[in-house]
C-alpha cells in the first residue's frame, strides 16, 4: 500500500467539504493523504492545468464540466482518450501525466453491486451530452446494454455526442431525442441516468420527472452529489422506481481512485455514509424545481 498520496482537483464549482470523509478514512488507515480543490474558471483552466502539472502530485482530478476540455489540452494522451474525447483525471505514471477513466469503471461497479436485477435487453436512457454523459454511456455499454437513448437541452451538443458514440461503439443502437419530446417516449427503458446540473435553467429535468419513458421496476440514477436526494430522486420514489443517488456513485468513484493510487480497498459502505452525512448538511431548496413540475400537472 502506498502511504503518501497528493491530488489536486480542478473545478469551477467547489464544495469545500468534498474530501473531508475520504481524507479521514485514509489517514486512519495510515495513508498520508492530501487533496486540494482549486477553483478554476473556464478562462483560467488551461493556465491552471499547466501549472499543476509541474507540481509534485500523484493525480489531477477534474469537475464534470471540464471532462471534454482536458483531452484538447494534452500533448501526451492515449488512444482511449482520443476516441472518447473525454478525460476525468490524469495520473502520474512513468514520469508523465496520462489520462485515465475512473468514471466508467466506478459506474459499472456501483450498478453491479447495488442493483440486483436489471433488464439489459431493454434500453438505457442518458440525460446530458457532456463528458460525464459520454462516460456513463460507455459504462452502460460495458454493462451489456445494446440500446441507449440520449437527450440534452442543447440539441447540437446532443447530436455531436450521438455521432461520436455511433462512430466508436457501432454495435450499439444509439438514438437522440430532443428534451421537449421526452414525454412522448414509450416506457421501454430499464435505467435512466441524469448527468445534467441541478439548476433552474435546466428545463430538461422537468421532462424527466414524468418518468413515462421508464419501465416498471426501473432504476433512476442521479449523479448530483448535493443534495443527495434530488427532486429527481424524490419523484422516482413517488413513481415507485428503484434509485441510486449521487453519494453512492461518488463513493464507488473515490474507492476506485484510491485503489488505483494507493492499492488500498476503501470500505465503501462506511465511506458512503460519511460522505452522505456531509452532503446532507448542506442546505438546498428543492421547492422551486418541484413547484414548476407540479404547475405543469405533474
Amino acid at each position: 500500500m502506498k502511504n503518501k498520496v497528493r491530488i489536486k482537483y480542478l473545478t469551477s464549482k467547489g464544495w469545500d467539504k468534498r474530501w473531508v470523509a475520504l481524507k479521514k478514512m485514509l489517514v486512519e488507515a495510515g495513508v498520508d493523504f492530501e487533496v486540494e480543490t482549486l477553483i478554476s474558471p473556464a478562462e483560467e483552466f488551461e493556465k491552471n492545468l499547466n501549472q499543476v502539472r509541474t507540481e509534485d502530485l500523484d493525480a489531477i482530478g477534474f469537475g464534470y464540466e471540464y471532462y471534454s476540455l482536458v483531452p484538447k489540452l494534452l500533448a501526451q494522451t492515449t488512444q482511449e482518450a482520443i476516441k472518447a474525447g473525454v478525460c476525468s483525471c490524469l495520473i502520474k505514471e512513468k514520469g508523465g501525466w496520462w489520462p485515465r477513466d475512473c468514471i466508467s469503471e466506478a459506474f459499472v461497479r456501483a450498478i453491479s453491486h447495488e442493483v440486483k436485477e436489471l433488464d439489459l435487453n431493454s434500453r438505457a436512457f442518458v440525460a446530458g451530452a457532456g463528458g460525464l454523459g459520454r462516460l456513463v454511456a460507455e459504462a452502460l455499454v460495458k454493462l451489456g446494454f445494446k440500446g441507449i437513448t440520449l437527450t440534452d437541452q442543447n440539441e447540437e451538443k446532443g447530436r455531436e455526442l450521438l455521432a461520436n458514440l455511433q462512430k466508436s461503439l457501432f454495435q450499439v443502437d444509439f438514438r437522440f431525442i430532443e428534451h421537449r419530446h421526452i414525454t412522448t417516449l414509450a416506457g421501454v427503458h430499464s435505467i435512466a441516468v441524469n448527468t445534467t446540473e441541478l439548476v433552474l435553467e435546466n428545463e430538461l429535468l422537468d421532462e424527466l420527472y414524468f418518468f413515462n419513458f421508464l419501465k416498471a421496476g426501473g432504476v433512476v440514477v442521479d449523479m448530483t452529489l448535493v443534495p443527495t436526494e434530488t427532486p429527481l430522486i424524490d419523484e422516482a420514489k413517488v413513481w415507485g422506481a428503484r434509485f441510486l443517488s449521487g453519494d453512492c456513485v461518488t463513493a464507488y468513484l473515490d474507492a476506485f481512485m484510491v485503489e488505483k493510487l494507493c492499492d488500498f480497498k476503501l470500505d465503501i459502505g462506511r465511506y458512503r455514509e460519511a460522505l452522505k452525512a456531509l452532503a446532507d448538511q448542506e442546505s438546498f431548496d428543492k421547492t422551486p424545481f418541484l413547484k414548476r413540475f407540479r404547475d405543469r400537472g405533474g
